[in-house]
C-alpha cells in the first residue's frame, strides 16, 4: 500500500466526528489526545512503501510524537477535540522528521517534507475540517523525498 488520504481523513474523523460510523468518543485526557492523535498519524505513514520503513521506526517516530502532544499538556476542551493550531503541526513534523532518518537503515536516504506540517483550523462540520486537514497533510506529506543509497535521483515519498 501507500500513503492513503482515505486512511488519514478515517483516523482524524474517528476522533473529532460523532457523526462518523467509527467515532470513538471525544478524548477525555491530554494523554488521549494526544495518544489518538499519534495512532492516527502512525496509521497513515506506515501505509508508506517507499521508503520501506520498519514497524519499529514508526514506533520510534509515535513516541516522539505522543510526548510532544503529552508534554504540551493539551486537554480536550468540552466536545472541541482538536488540540489547536500550534501543537498538531508541530507534533506531526516531529513524526516525519524522525522518520526520515530511520530511512538509512533499509537502504534508503530520506527527507522529510519542509516545516511545519499544514493545519487547516477548525471551523464548519466536522467531516469538512477532517477531510480539510487530512488533504493537507497528505499533500505536505507527499513532499517528503527519498532515494535508495548510494545516493540515487529522490523521488517523492509513496
Amino acid at each position: 500500500m501507500t500513503l492513503a488520504l482515505a486512511t488519514l481523513e478515517d483516523a482524524i474523523r474517528s476522533i473529532i466526528d460523532r457523526d462518523f460510523d467509527d467515532f470513538d468518543g471525544f478524548p477525555g485526557s491530554d494523554e488521549e489526545v494526544g495518544e489518538r492523535w499519534t495512532e492516527a498519524i502512525r496509521v497513515y505513514f506506515a501505509e508508506m512503501v517507499s521508503p520501506p520503513f520498519l514497524p519499529e521506526h514508526h514506533e520510534t517516530a509515535a513516541a516522539e510524537m505522543r510526548t510532544a502532544m503529552v508534554g504540551a499538556g493539551v486537554p480536550p476542551v468540552g466536545d472541541a477535540p482538536a488540540p489547536g493550531p500550534t501543537i498538531v503541526p508541530t507534533a506531526i513534523t516531529l513524526y516525519a522528521s524522525t522518520l526520515a532518518p530511520l530511512a538509512s537503515l533499509v537502504g534508503f536516504a530520506a527527507t522529510p517534507p519542509p516545516l511545519p506540517a499544514p493545519f487547516v483550523p477548525a471551523g464548519g462540520p466536522s467531516h469538512a475540517v477532517a477531510t480539510a486537514l487530512a488533504t493537507a497533510l497528505d499533500a505536505w506529506a507527499r513532499t517528503g523525498l527519498q532515494a535508495p543509497l548510494p545516493a540515487s535521483p529522490s523521488s517523492p515519498w509513496a
